[in-house]
């Protein structure tokens, strides 16, 4: 990770400069429109950079929690456990947690999969699958809450969407070129600016910080 993201900016701020850029008078009537599109555009912007890590205690009812809405996808290979009032639970009272697996995200959406043989024993280790916005758990847990740990997208208190500021300028020549296609005016240059940045920007972040230089440098240093 090269570049640590330090600098947010919101979607708000975006549009307005976009709005700004284009010499909009009637904001108000197109704010759906380029809101729609920011969020296009910064979904396809994401890298690992551009998440937070968050954990979450979620409770569960008919074999079902509702997850948070800033949720992108789980961020270690076991993400959840059990717990009671945020603490961790001995285990599942039905089937208890085996060889270390404890529950398994299958990654498929309910109920392919569910439950898990997760060992040659005679029962099945928990399984959880997501859809719209949910956990589904297999029917063979007890348990009545669970903690997560999770990548979300960071929204302030006003639930904005935050976007880091190198960002910023990229977007906007999406939301320049996607509102010049709607208007019929000349939009080739700001999708090339668009993709160009893009790919930069992705580019940037996934080049290595100075900690996995010193550390890829120490190896070959081994090596040699």
């Amino acid at each position: 990770m090269a570049i640590p993201t330090y600098e947010y900016t919101t979607m708000k701020k975006i549009i307005a400069r976009a709005t700004t850029r284009l010499q909009i008078t009637d904001t108000t009537a197109w704010y759906p429109f380029l809101k729609d599109c920011a969020i296009e555009a910064a979904s396809e912007m994401m890298t690992a950079l551009d998440f937070n890590e968050y954990t979450a205690t979620l409770p569960i009812c008919d074999f079902v929690a509702v997850l948070p809405e800033n949720f992108v996808n789980f961020d270690r290979p076991n993400p959840l456990q059990f717990t009671i009032d945020g603490q961790v639970a001995v285990g599942n009272t039905v089937a208890p947690f085996l060889n270390g697996y404890g529950v398994v995200y299958t990654g498929g959406a309910i109920i392919m999969n569910s439950p898990w043989p997760g060992s040659q024993q005679a029962f099945y280790v928990p399984t959880i699958n997501i859809q719209d916005g949910k956990l589904y758990f297999s029917n063979n847990i007890s348990n009545d809450e669970c903690t997560i740990s999770y990548l979300g997208v960071n929204i302030d208190k006003n639930g904005d969407l935050q976007i880091p500021k190198l960002n910023e300028r990229v977007i906007m020549y999406f939301l320049m070129c996607e509102y010049k296609r709607q208007v019929g005016l000349p939009w080739q240059t700001d999708q090339l600016l668009w993709a160009q940045g893009k790919k930069d920007r992705k580019a940037k972040a996934n080049l290595p910080d100075s900690f996995e230089k010193e550390a890829a440098i120490a190896c070959w240093n081994r090596l040699v």
